[in-house]
């Protein structure tokens, strides 16, 4: 993943190891991804860059100190590389639960407007621990 990204990759290049359902998601998933960032940084009024996280602990940061949970990772990250590029400010949204409340990876998705903001410019999922029986 540490390869230049290709912005005229074709959606068979999807199709090695998936079946077609699976490699056309990751396409359109792709694809919107590309299209949200690109048209972020072509937009003159845009000031601000958001992504909202939801998840389990993980996402929420518990049993870490502030500094090396998941958002201040984001953002110490991703800060710098949007003010550089569209002289914006970037925002990471914690919706972090952590499952003490009955959300899971199977219901979490629901509630994401009334966990995160309704503006955010990338829904950002992790449940990773949880989906796989882990």
């Amino acid at each position: 993943f540490i390869d230049p990204w290709d912005f005229n990759i074709s959606q068979n290049e999807y199709d090695d190891d998936d079946d077609d359902a699976d490699a056309n998601a990751k396409y359109n998933r792709a694809s919107k991804l590309i299209d949200t960032i690109t048209r972020a940084l072509v937009t003159d009024t845009q000031t601000q860059f958001k992504i909202g996280g939801i998840g389990s602990s993980i996402m929420a940061g518990h049993d870490n100190c502030r500094y090396d949970s998941y958002e201040s990772q984001m953002e110490r990250t991703f800060a710098p590389i949007w003010k550089a590029a569209g002289g914006m400010e970037f925002i990471f949204q914690n919706g972090g639960i952590g499952g003490s409340c009955g959300d899971n990876y199977k219901n979490g998705v629901l509630c994401v407007a009334q966990t995160i903001s309704p503006d955010v410019d990338i829904v950002h999922y992790e449940w990773t621990n949880y989906e796989h029986g882990g």
